[in-house]
């Protein structure tokens, strides 16, 4: 099996044991084994901060805004059809301006694996999200 590949150029390799890296395409995890660095092995990752990880809702939204509906979806459902299934939803209630917390949009993608395992459920996005929402759309 190939191995996973992060790019991205070295923006800081100070002495020491952090290196700042700007990231074009991939991802980091940990526990994934030995890190690459221009062919120098850089031993494993101990940790990934992503400082400026945005969601999508945050980079389209002017602030914070409660859901009225928690949406879970599949991954590999096409977007559009995805959207059909939402608006329909919207139209058969006869909602006005409803709004979805749907967990690819609403999440940081970068950081959701450490939301995920934060050891407290009831500190994730997903659960605050569940308990803010008037209904789950599955």
């Amino acid at each position: 099996q190939a191995a996973k590949r992060a790019i991205g150029t070295v923006r800081d390799d100070s002495p020491g044991p952090d290196v700042e890296v700007d990231l074009w395409r991939g991802h980091f995890c940990l526990n994934a084994g030995p890190v690459c660095l221009d062919g120098v092995d850089a031993g494993t990752l101990e940790r990934v901060d992503v400082p400026t990880s945005r969601s999508y809702k945050e980079l389209i939204a002017h602030g914070p805004l409660k859901p009225s509906w928690y949406c879970t979806h599949w991954w590999g459902e096409p977007v559009l059809d995805f959207i059909a299934c939402v608006s329909e939803h919207a139209s058969g209630r006869r909602l006005s301006n409803p709004s979805y917390w749907v967990c690819g949009y609403a999440n940081r993608q970068n950081t959701v694996e450490a939301d995920i395992h934060a050891g407290d459920i009831s500190q994730s996005a997903f659960y605050k999200a569940m308990g803010l929402a008037e209904g789950i759309l599955l």
